[in-house]
Parts: C-alpha cells; structure tokens; sequence
C-alpha cells in the first residue's frame, strides 16, 4: 500500500491526529522528500 493510500485510511488518519495533533498534520501528510535530521531542522531554523 502506498504512503498516499494510507492518508486516505479514515483509520490511519484518527491515529496520525491523535499522535501528532491538528497542528501536525499538515506536516505528516506531506514529509519532505529524503531525510532530514534534528541537526539540519535546526540550523535552518535558527
């Protein structure tokens, strides 16, 4: 199953909310592409 199908999953979307709040959502249904790793998040942010 492909990582868009399991967005569409009204299953799968109740536990990513309950994990990752409203606020979080937005960023869980769209990962950036590759890797990013606490240390590169936190350079570009400063």
């Amino acid at each position: 199953m492909a990582f868009e199908d399991l967005l569409n999953d009204p299953v799968i979307q109740k536990y990513l909310h309950e994990l990752v709040g409203p606020t979080g959502m937005p960023v869980a249904a769209a990962p950036p592409d590759g890797e990013v790793t606490d240390e590169e998040l936190a350079e570009e942010l400063g």
